[in-house]
């Protein structure tokens, strides 16, 4: 449904911002269990 709607070229910044957000939480949950783990 999304794809029919959007063109590819408008999907790839979304994918993109999608994969950092990605990075990003499990970096923050890595930190949070080592933060865990230390206490």
């Amino acid at each position: 449904m999304l794809q029919k709607t959007y063109p590819s070229l408008a999907d790839s910044p979304y994918i993109g911002l999608t994969i950092s957000i990605e990075l990003k939480t499990r970096l923050n949950i890595s930190i949070i269990t080592k933060k865990h783990a230390v206490f």
